[in-house]
């Protein structure tokens, strides 16, 4: 009985010995400390938005003084925040502070400047990013300002993906209209490994609009600006899918969807097709709806859709 007795001590102790090291080990990583934390930077981030809206307040009253010690202090509590959490902005809150007139006015610059240096046409991303340089500090770099301004936010997601163009834009604002012109894809039941997008961009309150060229091989995704209209009129508008200033994707694509929003003629384009000596290629005329959701199919063919096999 007592050899039981000292042996269930034993476990007793050995026990609470390893819950105490365990203790010690969870205090040293700062196990029990995670939400503090979390809650401080938020309220860190806060704080630094109320001291925004005082120095607001006191550039339209320009009676009251402002105390230059408590703006150096702003300063860095600004610069803190961008490099240790980042403003923290969702992206629905960085699309409410979105200039579009901005954001238009960069994407229709053809020296539009990028990362890598200077491109023949304005990339969307990075437009949308510099679209927000009127919340940069004077002399804060650029690079800098996009990497830290938009840190830990989701807004970086638009703009991403081949299945959500038209999506993104109109997320963009209320404004704003995009149509599919035409599409194509090395499958629209696999992996898509090529694709290729000519789409119109439109805004209500503006007089630009523009072409909208999107490709992507290998998961390597561009988005660009590729011809800007203005004042364009509604005639024109209806002869923009047979301009001749670009050319439809060929290379690794066989399916090739056209928005029957427009006037096409399938058996020329059948023509060109065949002078190239392209095989295998599936031309279909159909609804922009069935294009955006890639679920359009030859059998089921309704008025004004079209479909046409080049062997």
């Amino acid at each position: 009985m007592d050899k039981k007795s000292n042996q269930n001590t034993w476990v007793f102790f050995i026990i609470l010995f390893l819950l105490f090291q365990l203790g010690k080990f969870g205090h040293r990583n700062d196990w029990f400390t995670q939400k503090s934390k979390v809650d401080t930077n938020q309220k860190n981030i806060e704080k630094f938005k109320e001291l925004q809206e005082k120095i607001k307040s006191f550039d339209k009253d320009k009676t009251k003084k402002i105390d230059r010690k408590k703006l150096k202090i702003i300063d860095k509590w600004e610069e803190w925040l961008y490099f240790k959490v980042g403003l923290g902005l969702s992206m629905n809150e960085l699309l409410s502070k979105l200039d579009l007139n901005k954001f238009i006015e960069l994407i229709k610059n053809d020296k539009f400047e990028y990362f890598g240096g200077h491109k023949g046409f304005p990339e969307i991303s990075i437009g949308l990013t510099d679209s927000y340089f009127n919340y940069k500090k004077k002399k804060q770099d650029e690079v800098e300002f996009r990497m830290n301004y938009f840190k830990d936010s989701d807004v970086d997601e638009l703009f991403q993906d081949t299945t959500k163009i038209r999506e993104d834009f109109l997320r963009l604002d209320k404004s704003v209209n995009y149509n599919t012109i035409i599409q194509t894809l090395s499958d629209p039941e696999g992996d898509n490994m090529v694709f290729g997008e000519l789409g119109y961009l439109s805004f209500a309150k503006s007089k630009y609009s523009f072409l909208i060229s999107a490709y992507d091989y290998n998961m390597n995704f561009t988005l660009k600006v590729f011809k800007v209209f203005n004042n364009l009129d509604k005639k024109d508008f209806k002869k923009i899918n047979i301009n001749n200033d670009w050319d439809i994707y060929t290379e690794g694509c066989y399916y090739y969807m056209f928005n029957n929003k427009w006037d096409w003629n399938l058996n020329k384009i059948k023509k060109e097709f065949v002078k190239k000596k392209y095989t295998r290629i599936h031309l279909c005329l159909c609804d922009e709806k069935k294009i955006n959701k890639r679920n359009w199919n030859p059998r089921r063919l309704k008025e004004k859709e079209d479909y046409i096999y080049i062997k």
